[in-house]
C-alpha cells in the first residue's frame, strides 16, 4: 500500500479541504433538488448527462497528459523542455477539439432542431458548448498542477466552482434558477482557468510536436474510459428515454447523491493515481511481487469502500428526512452505492493495465460488460420494472467487468488467477447481489446485516490497517 503510505501532510490537508468543497457540492445538489422539484431537476439531469458525454470530445487529452507526466517522473518543480512540449501540445489539441465542437454546435443551432425541452434548444447547446470547452482547458491545468503537487491552487478553484451555484440559489427559482446555475457555473470555470493561468507562470505556445504521441496514448484510454463510464451513463440514458421526466429527476438525485458520497474515495485516488501507475508499471517487479501488490491493493480498496458506503447508508434516513419527496429513490441509491464498491474494487488492476499500456484489455472488458448491462436494461424496461432495476442492471454489468478483467489479465500476463480472484471472491460478490436484491424487495435491513457481516469477516485486518495508516498521518 505504498501509494497510500506515501501521502504527506500536504496531500492529507488537500484531501480534507477538497471534501469541504465537495460538501458545498452536496448542499448545492440537495438545494436544487428541493427547490426545482423532480421535473425540473430531471431536466437538469439530462443537461448534466449530455455534458458528461461531451467530456469525451477532447481526444483523451487529459488521460494522455496524466500518463505522460506520470511516466516523465523527474524534475516536476521546474518544467523540463519535454514536459513543457507535452503541456503546450495538449493546449494545441484543445483548440482543435473546441473548434470542432463549435462547428457542430453552429450546425445544430442553424438546423433549428427542436428537442422539446423547457428551454430553447439554442440556449441548451450554447450552455453545453461553453461549459465543455472551459472544462477541457481546466482539466489540462488540473493534471499539470497535480503532478507538480500544487494542491492548494487546485483546492481554491474547486471550492470556487462548488459554491458558485449556492450563491445564486436564494435569488431565483424555476427556469430562472436553471439559467442562473448554468451561468454561475460558466463564470466559476472562467475564474478557475484564470487562476490556473496566473499561477502557471509559463507562456502557453502553439506546439504540435507531441500531438501525435498524445493522441496515440489518449484515444485508446478515451475509448476505455468512455466504454467503462458508458455502463453508468447508459443507465441514465435508459431512464431519460423510457421513464417520466419526474422519474429522471429521482434517478438523477440518486446518481448525484452517490457521486457526492464517492468524492471521499475519488479525492484520495485522484492524488495517488500517478504514483500508483508508476509503481505498478515498474518492470523490475517479479510475478510474485506483482500478484501480492495487486491482491493487497484490491483488498484495501474494498476496505476503504466498505467503510465509506456503510457509513453513508446509515445516514440516508437523515438525508431523506430533509428531502422527503425524494425518499422514493432510496432503493436506487443503495444499489448504486453497492455498484460503486464493485466498480472501484478494480482500481489497482486498471491502474496496472494503464501503466502497462494494455488498453485493449480494458476496452474489451468494458464493452463486454456494457453489452451485458444494456441487455438487462432492455429486459427490465420491457417488463415495466421501475427505474431502481436499471441501477441493478448497472451493478451486474460492473460485476461482469471486474470478473472478466481479472480473468483476461491473469491469462495474458500469466498471473495466478486463484490468488487474484481471492481478493474479490464469490462469497463477497454474492453478498453484493443479495444486498441489492433484498433492498429491491423491501428487505434492506436483512440485506445490510448480511452484507456487513460478510465484509467485516473478509476485510477485518485490512480495515484495521487502513485506520492505523490514517491515524499515523493525522498524528
Amino acid at each position: 500500500m505504498g501509494a497510500l503510505t506515501d501521502l504527506g501532510k500536504k496531500e492529507l490537508i488537500f484531501t480534507i479541504g477538497r471534501y469541504i468543497g465537495y460538501f458545498f457540492q452536496i448542499i448545492k445538489g440537495f438545494l436544487l433538488a428541493k427547490i426545482l422539484g423532480p421535473e425540473l431537476f430531471g431536466f437538469f439531469g439530462i443537461f448534466l448527462l449530455v455534458q458528461q458525454y461531451l467530456v469525451y470530445s477532447n481526444f483523451g487529452i487529459q488521460y494522455a497528459l496524466n500518463i505522460k507526466l506520470s511516466v516523465n517522473d523527474n524534475n516536476k518543480s521546474t518544467l523540463s523542455k519535454s514536459i513543457k512540449s507535452i503541456i503546450d501540445s495538449s493546449f494545441t489539441l484543445i483548440i482543435f477539439s473546441s473548434s470542432l465542437l463549435l462547428i457542430v454546435s453552429l450546425f445544430l443551432i442553424f438546423s433549428k432542431i427542436d428537442l422539446n425541452f423547457v428551454v430553447p434548444t439554442s440556449h441548451f447547446i450554447i450552455g453545453l458548448l461553453v461549459i465543455t470547452i472551459l472544462f477541457h482547458i481546466q482539466e489540462v491545468f488540473l493534471n499539470v498542477f497535480r503532478i507538480k503537487k500544487e494542491f492548494y491552487v487546485i483546492l481554491f478553484t474547486e471550492i470556487c466552482i462548488s459554491i458558485s451555484a449556492i450563491v445564486v440559489i436564494p435569488f431565483f427559482d424555476g427556469i430562472e434558477l436553471l439559467y442562473a446555475v448554468i451561468i454561475s457555473w460558466i463564470l466559476a470555470l472562467i475564474l478557475s482557468v484564470t487562476i490556473f493561468k496566473i499561477n502557471y507562470k509559463h507562456t502557453i505556445k502553439w506546439d504540435i510536436k507531441m500531438v501525435r504521441p498524445l493522441i496515440a496514448v489518449g484515444l485508446p484510454f478515451l475509448l476505455y474510459n468512455f466504454s467503462f463510464n458508458l455502463i453508468s451513463m447508459a443507465s441514465r440514458s435508459f431512464v431519460a428515454f423510457n421513464f417520466k421526466i419526474s422519474e429522471m429527476g429521482f434517478f438523477t438525485f440518486a446518481v448525484s447523491l452517490t457521486t457526492a458520497i464517492m468524492l471521499v474515495f475519488n479525492s484520495v485516488s485522484w492524488i495517488i493515481y500517478p504514483r500508483l501507475i508508476t509503481q505498478l508499471s515498474d518492470k523490475k517487479l517479479t510475478k510474485m511481487q506483482l500478484e501480492s501488490l495487486l491482491f493487497g491493493l484490491t483488498k484495501k480498496t474494498l476496505a476503504v469502500l466498505f467503510v465509506l458506503i456503510l457509513s453513508s447508508i446509515m445516514f440516508l434516513p437523515l438525508i431523506f428526512s430533509f428531502l422527503p419527496k425524494y425518499s422514493v429513490s432510496y432503493k436506487t441509491v443503495v444499489v448504486l452505492l453497492i455498484n460503486q464498491i464493485v466498480i472501484n474494487s478494480a482500481f489497482a488492476l486498471t491502474s496496472y493495465l494503464v501503466g502497462r499500456n494494455m488498453f485493449n484489455v480494458l476496452i474489451t472488458s468494458s464493452i463486454f460488460a456494457l453489452v451485458f448491462s444494456c441487455l438487462l436494461m432492455f429486459l427490465f424496461t420491457s417488463f415495466n420494472f421501475d427505474y431502481a432495476w436499471i441501477a441493478f442492471a448497472n451493478l451486474i454489468g460492473s460485476m461482469v467487468f471486474v470478473n472478466y478483467l481479472i480473468f483476461i489479465t491473469c491469462k495474458k500476463q500469466k498471473l495466478s488467477y486463484k490468488h487474484l480472484f481471492s481478493s474479490f471472491n464469490y462469497v463477497v460478490q454474492l453478498s453484493f447481489i443479495a444486498f441489492a436484491l433484498l433492498t429491491l424487495f423491501d428487505f434492506s435491513i436483512l440485506g445490510l446485516l448480511l452484507f456487513s457481516t460478510t465484509m467485516i469477516l473478509f476485510l477485518k485486518n485490512d480495515i484495521l490497517e487502513i485506520f492505523n495508516i490514517i491515524k499515523s498521518k493525522i498524528s
